[in-house]
């Protein structure tokens, strides 16, 4: 452990996924091969999804998925710009996602687990997941979870292909488990610490490009002696 730093990639997420093209979710668990090295390897859960929700994860925005670099906000807030540009295939390099923090059921896991759906075709089964937790008010806080199943999907014609759109069912409430709420407390750290801005120094790129090193004051301490190695306090 580094410097303090958690050692090992700890504290990354571990994450499920909806695929829209099959209609799909798969689990993705991070699996070590033969020959040492590490890998994602998809476990279908679609006949056993089954989740908890923290509603206060809950942010979109955009992510570059070749840089995994994002930019999201409380699903409330309004949705910033798009950042970046197009790619060399003229596609923008940044596409919109949902992504809320959930724990998975006893039968698929029952760990915390990130859930992101980057396919704009199912964005409005998400809002209409909210709106429906949303009017339940004797749950207005968040120290209750939704219990959530992925029913099925329908599928959805579009001009280059079919869809899947998820079919959620509500399934009641449950206390919020202590991992779940640890792991979104971290997480709110994180992303605060992403919106701040960096505290400024005092000087601009300008500053320093017009700086002059050549008359830079000389030190007002005497150089150290030379030591001999026997002689290092350590």
């Amino acid at each position: 452990m580094a410097f303090g730093f958690p050692s090992g990639g700890g504290n990354i997420i571990p994450r499920i996924k909806y695929d829209a093209r099959s209609g799909r979710m798969f689990r993705v668990d991070r699996v070590k091969t033969a020959s040492g090295d590490w890998e994602s390897k998809d476990a279908d859960i679609t006949g056993s999804a089954v989740f908890l929700v923290h509603r206060g994860s809950l942010r979109k925005g955009w992510r570059n998925f070749k840089t995994f670099d994002e930019h999201t906000v409380p699903i409330a807030d309004q949705l910033p710009d798009r950042p970046g540009g197009l790619d060399a295939e003229g596609k923008p390099e940044y596409r919109p996602i949902i992504k809320m923090l959930v724990k998975l059921g006893p039968s698929v896991g029952a760990d915390v687990r990130e859930l992101s759906i980057s396919a704009s075709t199912c964005f409005d089964s998400i809002e209409a997941l909210v709106t429906e937790w949303s009017a339940v008010k004797e749950h207005a806080t968040d120290d209750h979870c939704p219990v959530v199943r992925l029913e099925g999907s329908q599928p959805l014609k579009l001009r280059n292909g079919t869809a899947y759109v998820p079919t959620w069912r509500m399934m009641g409430w449950r206390p919020m488990p202590s991992d779940l709420a640890e792991v979104a407390e971290g997480q709110d750290k994180v992303n605060a610490m992403a919106a701040a801005p960096a505290p400024s120094n005092g000087f601009d790129d300008a500053d320093y490009a017009n700086a002059s090193w050549d008359n830079a004051p000389a030190p007002t301490t005497a150089p150290a002696e030379a030591m001999e190695d026997d002689q290092l306090p350590f």
